[in-house]
């Protein structure tokens, strides 16, 4: 009896899973959200200055606004990362995460170090996020491309046969003292 009663509960676990993505898909998230998180790890394994700009752990922020989409793909990225990354390494450091609500970005970096933010719907203020990110040597991302263009030194979009792609600013990453690896250009696309 035990087992029926927890594959139902996986089953509905992942059903609801699958409409919640499904729908975070259909407000803003083009890619995936859980897709995001796969390639912000992937694109971090080229990342040559990761291990200077962390001291003793890759701290990961999510910035995210009060509305439903933000909220959701917020929840869905914090999710599938820790499922995903709970006990993993990167480049040989500990991983941590937080959430942060976009109207306590400010305060929250004054008193964390962040070193990889990522980007949630609806935040406003992306100009002076980006800026923040530049001066204090963070990793912008995000799932909404367009913003790359804004700044954002990564974004996550569809190529036009549906493939997920992965765009970076060079100049944004550049002016964030953030180098990537030659062979990271095999399948990222440069935005200027």
């Amino acid at each position: 009896m035990q087992k029926r009663v927890t594959y139902i509960g996986v089953v509905l676990g992942l059903l609801c899973t699958l409409l919640v993505n499904a729908y975070a898909q259909k407000i803003k998230a083009y890619v995936p959200v859980p897709m995001q998180v796969l390639l912000l790890m992937k694109s971090l394994v080229f990342e040559e200055t990761l291990p200077e700009r962390c001291a003793d752990q890759v701290t990961f922020g999510v910035v995210h606004s009060n509305t439903k989409a933000s909220l959701l793909v917020a929840k869905l990225f914090l999710q599938n990362f820790k499922r995903l990354y709970k006990e993993e390494r990167l480049q040989g450091l500990p991983l941590k995460i937080l959430r942060i609500p976009d109207k306590k970005l400010s305060e929250v970096l004054k008193s964390n170090r962040v070193d990889v933010l990522y980007i949630a719907p609806d935040v406003k203020n992306i100009g002076s996020i980006i800026q923040i990110c530049k001066s204090k040597k963070i990793l912008s991302v995000t799932g909404e491309p367009r913003l790359v263009q804004k700044g954002v030194v990564l974004g996550f979009g569809v190529r036009p046969d549906r493939r997920p792609q992965i765009f970076v600013n060079l100049s944004s990453a550049k002016e964030s003292g953030i180098m990537f690896l030659p062979s990271f250009f095999n399948f990222a696309k440069v935005v200027r």
